[in-house]
């Protein structure tokens, strides 16, 4: 029953893999499994082959009287006893290096196998998490997207433990099966104690790597999370001296680590260790035995070079057996959490409904956008942030959206462009209702500036084409969109010009240089939809006066969306509409 739930896990665990695969991996998974025979088969020789050997060495004569060997012999002109030893010797040489070579490319296909697997599985794993919805994001660690990529890799690594497991196991089964048929018992015995023994040590230790996986998967994480802080901190660590606390915290996490990695090294190696002392005074008792009994020591030459041979063999597969199942074993919670992750998207239906080749239908933005009777709340524990919401947007319009901090302005931005659905009522262009197949193609219209946007590091030209490959960039429009966002006198200052290095994140700019670059990337992507949010807050009066100016003139058939806390903002300039968000609904005041 042990040994059955034992391989009935790993074959669990590979099937799962398997599953996420693409057909191509899976053809190439299943010529190792035929790889593995030959390999299994050429093993068998070249253990056969060293009895003969051996045996030529110490007794020539009784092969002398095999019909089948005088025909090879006869065949190959070999006559005389030197040439005959000096046949089994070359055999014998043969086999154990074809053996050796198709041990290192079934070694290395497995690698090459898992690697790749590994590589499509990374993948999945960062498509998986950026596909997720908006509030899975909002709701979600960013240390945790890191930890899940650092684990991705342990999936790699399982599968090729769990490729060398079935590889050793096979090839150990089917060298005692062979063995068997010497009819000696204590090579027979021998063998099934090598697979009792790594069973037992399997036993011994489950429950503590079990606790080790457990806790390595927990403390990856955390060590991400202490990373993350130190670097989101950084201004405030050096201002307050702060820099023991994070420099211990990470410390104790990293430590944490540490010890693991040392148990886990530690229970890999220790049954081999314990098992090749246990085979080397095996192998001295069954030799004094045969010196006592009335069986010729010489007789049996043969077959214990045999069985010493086969019995490096067995006990280096029984070590890459019991490593393969350790590492997978501690491996496993982070190899769950990664297939948790790909498994969200299954389907895949994000990903297929993303590509070019899959049949939508286009959504123009001919007349409004709107939102009728909509209520929306983050969870069931919390009240509702918008209550019969009705809001109505033409296109082409210049809108204001004003609002106390924490009103719900970002909000209800967010419903606007559809990353947050509502609980109740509909939102909808030009009456259409906007479902979930209709996003990707309504989120084409729009593009946002928050206060939190994130930049390249690299150029500026890089930062405001965002996500134009360098050969597409149309200069002329990158020079437009940044004397527009009042940008372009700072950046012919700088020695570099476009070329100027922004930095991680904007490090090196200002926070109202960064907003500028933000809006000059909004206007080149030249969506038909411009919201602002709150994306000139760190700007002086007359630069945000100018800007809007500039917006206003350049409006070309655009409709913007300014979102503002501060109601001086709509004094001096010509709005559509201003709305204002006061006790969970929305009011006009313009």
């Amino acid at each position: 029953m042990m040994i059955y739930k034992f391989f009935q896990h790993r074959i669990k665990l590979l099937t799962q893999i398997i599953s996420i695969l693409s057909k191509k991996r899976l053809k190439q998974t299943i010529f190792l499994f035929l790889l593995l025979f030959i390999s299994v088969f050429l093993e068998i020789l070249s253990i056969g082959s060293i009895i003969p050997f051996v045996d030529s060495l110490l007794n020539l004569g009784r092969y002398s009287e095999l019909a089948y060997l005088k025909d090879i012999l006869n065949l190959l002109k070999i006559e005389n006893e030197n040439d005959i030893r000096f046949f089994f010797t070359v055999v014998f040489i043969f086999f154990v290096f074809l053996s050796a070579i198709f041990k290192i490319f079934l070694i290395w296909y497995a690698s090459y196998i898992s690697n790749l697997t590994g590589h499509e599985i990374n993948t999945l794993v960062f498509q998986s998490t950026i596909y997720q919805n908006y509030l899975q994001h909002v709701n979600s660690n960013s240390s945790n997207f890191l930890g899940n990529i650092t684990k991705s890799a342990d999936v790699i690594s399982a599968l090729g433990h769990i490729l060398n497991f079935i590889i050793s196991i096979t090839q150990l089964f089917f060298i005692i099966l062979f063995l068997t048929f010497f009819n000696y018992s204590p090579i027979i015995y021998s063998g099934f104690l090598i697979i009792v023994f790594y069973i037992l040590m399997v036993r011994l230790f489950k429950k503590k790597v079990e606790i080790k996986s457990q806790n390595q998967a927990m403390t990856i994480n955390k060590r991400f999370k202490s990373m993350q802080e130190t670097l989101y901190n950084i201004r405030e660590i050096i201002i307050g001296n702060y820099y023991n606390y994070f420099i211990n915290k990470f410390k104790n996490y990293d430590l944490k680590l540490t010890k693991i990695n040392i148990s886990i090294h530690l229970f890999s190696f220790l049954p081999g260790i314990f098992l090749t002392t246990f085979a080397i005074i095996s192998m001295a008792i069954i030799i004094y035995s045969i010196s006592l009994s009335t069986q010729s020591l010489q007789n049996m030459i043969p077959i214990l070079t045999a069985f010493v041979y086969a019995a490096q063999k067995l006990v280096a597969l029984g070590q890459m057996c019991y490593v393969s199942y350790t590492k997978t074993k501690l491996a496993a919670y982070n190899i769950y959490d990664v297939l948790n992750i790909i498994s969200i998207d299954k389907d895949r239906e994000k990903f297929e409904f993303n590509s070019s080749n899959h049949d939508t239908k286009k959504i123009e933005f001919k007349n409004n956008i709107s939102i009728k009777k909509g209520s929306f709340r983050y969870s069931e524990d919390l009240s509702y942030v918008f209550n019969d919401l009705d809001i109505n947007i033409k296109k082409n319009s210049f809108i204001l959206l004003l609002g106390p901090t924490g009103s719900g302005k970002s909000t209800l931005v967010d419903i606007i462009m559809g990353l947050i659905p509502l609980d109740k009522g509909a939102l909808e262009i030009d009456n259409m209702v906007i479902n979930k197949n209709d996003l990707i193609n309504y989120q084409k219209l729009i593009t946002h500036v928050s206060q939190q946007a994130g930049f390249i590091d690299g150029t500026i030209i890089e930062n405001i084409a965002f996500s134009v490959s360098s050969e597409n960039v149309d200069l002329k429009k990158i020079e437009e969109c940044s004397k527009v966002a009042c940008i372009y006198d700072f950046i012919v200052n700088c020695e570099k010009k476009y070329n100027t290095i922004v930095g991680e994140n904007g490090s090196l700019l200002s926070g109202g240089q960064r907003q500028r670059l933000l809006i000059a990337r909004a206007l080149y992507s030249n969506k038909e939809i411009i919201i602002l949010d709150e994306a000139t807050n760190a700007l002086d009066p007359d630069t945000e006066k100018q800007l809007f100016k500039n917006l206003i003139a350049n409006r070309n058939n655009k409709t913007f969306i300014i979102i503002s806390h501060r109601e001086s903002n709509f004094v001096d300039h010509k709005y559509d509409k201003i709305y204002k968000i006061e006790d969970k609904l929305i009011k006009i005041i313009k």
